[in-house]
């Protein structure tokens, strides 16, 4: 974290799991790193603060639209079906990199760990794929008022309210696309 609150400049940030709450319930620890990274993501003197994380999974929708009501401007994160690094770039001369989750149990419990690194040619390296995977990955999808998905028994006729029935296949092919 005090790495994080040193950046003068930037912080580049790439994991696979980045599950804030949107009202700032996370666990401590975890809730103190969001905090960190909201106040440097609204500090005038960071002039590039940008974050990647992993999509495909059922809480993507979830994870935006918490990171969007906890104050982060989305134009600022991508996210990636293929990402599975971890890893902060923090100005010119910092790089942190490991197996650590940035969820409440990923920065509390788990025993992750990771490497800071003080080499600008590190720092090069992982820019250089940061920058990579910034071009490869798109604007979080979300739409804040669409109604979940329910499944329902083959035969149940019924449909709840605010909402239709789409057979599997057909929902399936949408979210490809």
């Amino acid at each position: 974290m005090d790495l994080l609150e040193r950046a003068k400049r930037r912080i580049l940030f790439q994991n696979q799991t980045f599950k804030p709450s949107g009202d700032g319930s996370d666990r401590p620890g975890f809730r103190e790193l969001i905090e960190v990274m909201l106040r440097k993501h609204n500090d005038p003197a960071i002039e590039d603060l940008r974050i990647i994380w992993r999509n495909g999974f059922d809480t993507d929708r979830q994870v935006a639209t918490n990171i969007q009501r906890r104050g982060f401007d989305l134009e600022r994160v991508r996210v990636n079906r293929h990402c599975h690094t971890k890893g902060i770039i923090i100005d010119d001369d910092v790089v942190v990199i490991g197996s650590h989750n940035w969820s409440s149990q990923g920065v509390t419990t788990n025993r992750d760990a990771s490497l800071i690194i003080y080499d600008t040619r590190a720092v090069r390296y992982f820019e250089d794929l940061f920058q990579a995977d910034w071009v490869r990955s798109k604007p979080p999808e979300f739409y804040e008022n669409a109604a979940p998905v329910a499944l329902v028994e083959p035969g149940d006729e019924s449909v709840r309210p605010r909402m239709i029935k789409v057979p599997l296949a057909e929902w399936l092919a949408e979210q490809e696309s």
